[in-house]
């Protein structure tokens, strides 16, 4: 596989170095709630990022497919181990149900076959070529309905889990600061 050098590499590689950091921190302190689940998401975010710095370095167009095919074995499922990695923290450590982790886990899990067959049926995307500006080349694609479902998907999926872990913290929060703001008003 030919490789070309570009800096644009060094802040993935750097993104990676530090998820992996961060999966390891947090895999050592595994008692903590939803630690395990915080680890592997840090892991597979360190991984699609190492997986993209190779496929820019890659200068053909299979071999560009290639590691994007590879990254999205990581990038389904970010969103569903963001969405359990709330959940757990803001439930004092329940998991989600078998039901509700087969629900959270059947778009990514399906995306994975459409991904690695999408020259076949254009389900994810089409009309895909290779294009250069300067000496840097990317990938270039029309987005089929597939990418749109699954992007809607992983972007409800984690604006529910911000949203969940917000309203969880503030009523925490409100309620820590509830009687220190009594006691000040009272003074």
């Amino acid at each position: 596989m030919p490789w070309k050098y570009t800096p644009y590499i060094w802040p993935l590689i750097f993104s990676a170095l530090l998820a992996w950091t961060a999966a390891a921190l947090i895999w050592r302190r595994r008692p903590a709630i939803a630690a395990n689940t915080l680890a592997l998401l840090a892991f597979l975010l360190g991984l699609w990022a190492a997986l993209y710095a190779v496929e820019i370095v890659s200068t053909t167009l299979e071999a560009k497919l290639f590691w994007t095919k590879l990254e999205y074995l990581c990038i389904p499922f970010s969103a569903p181990l963001f969405v359990v990695s709330a959940w757990r923290y803001t439930t004092g450590g329940r998991s989600p149900s078998l039901k509700q982790a087969l629900l959270l886990n059947l778009v990514p899990a399906l995306t994975i076959p459409v991904v690695w067959t999408a020259d076949r049926h254009n389900l994810f995307y089409q009309n895909v070529g290779l294009a250069s500006s300067g000496d840097f080349s990317f990938i270039t694609k029309t987005y089929g309905p597939w990418f749109w479902f699954f992007y809607f998907h992983n972007t409800v999926s984690k604006f529910f889990s911000v949203g969940k872990s917000f309203c969880i913290t503030s009523y925490k929060l409100s309620e820590l600061n509830y009687p220190i703001l009594t006691v000040i008003i009272n003074k």
